[in-house]
């Protein structure tokens, strides 16, 4: 699967994560360590995360930034036989 702006075409896009941390508690308030969260900081994001294009700015969930791989190839062999 692919991703890029339905507006722009461009494949230059920013996608909102979710990622675990630690909560510290202390005097001076809650902090968030993301390095030292017991299962991991990895993150993640689905179809229904916001994706932003860097080039146009278009915001949208990701499932509307999607691309099949056949379309995608469809469009390069297009553009290769002008």
């Amino acid at each position: 699967m692919m991703y890029k702006c339905p507006d722009c075409d461009s494949t230059e896009l920013d996608v909102t994560i979710t990622t675990m941390a630690r909560l510290v508690q202390d005097e001076d308030g809650p902090q968030t360590l993301a390095d030292e969260a017991q299962h991991g900081s990895d993150h993640e994001w689905d179809n229904n995360s916001v994706m932003i294009c860097r080039e146009c700015g278009f915001q949208a969930i990701a499932e509307e930034f999607e691309v099949d791989d056949e379309e995608d190839a469809d469009d390069d062999e297009a553009v290769s036989h002008v």
